[in-house]
């Protein structure tokens, strides 16, 4: 049960809502390039009905370029192409952050120790107590012949 479900996550890289987010992206700079696109048409016919009012095309150019042009490309460009990258990085965000928080709790779940029975506990109980004994036992022993030798000594 669990191999599938890490099967399945790691299949499952990209989510709905990092998804959600590019496709929002993208419609908003199809949204922004089409008004663009647009307000470039509107320019130009307006360009075309002066000059056929009989001005000067330089001089309509002129005007119409600051007052007209200029502030419709940057509105499309700049609300519409920052609002797709906002969506954009969010997306990618999101993306990173999910695979993060999958990736942190399938870490976990292989880290966690493996369950121990009771006769195991008393196995490893036993030997820590044979090797306490065992260092208690030497240490009576290198005493009790430190003595021995020392009473010797005194002796002679």
């Amino acid at each position: 049960m669990k191999t599938e479900e890490k099967t399945a996550l790691t299949k499952n890289k990209k989510s709905s809502l990092s998804i959600a987010l590019y496709v929002g992206g993208a419609i908003v700079a199809l949204v922004g390039i089409a008004l663009l696109v647009t307000n470039l048409k509107l320019y130009s016919d307006t360009v075309s009905q002066y000059v056929a009012m009989g001005y000067d095309a330089s001089e309509v150019t002129t005007q119409l370029l600051p007052s007209q042009l200029l502030p419709t490309i940057f509105q499309a460009i700049g609300l519409y192409g920052g609002l797709s990258m906002v969506l954009f990085c969010m997306g990618l965000a999101y993306q990173k952050f999910t695979n993060f928080t999958l990736q942190s709790a399938n870490d976990e779940a292989v880290i966690a120790a493996p369950e121990t029975t009771l006769s195991e506990i008393e196995e490893i109980a036993a030997i820590e107590e044979a090797l306490v004994s065992d260092t208690t036992e030497a240490e009576t022993t290198d005493t009790n012949e430190d003595t021995a030798e020392k009473t010797e000594e005194e002796t002679k």
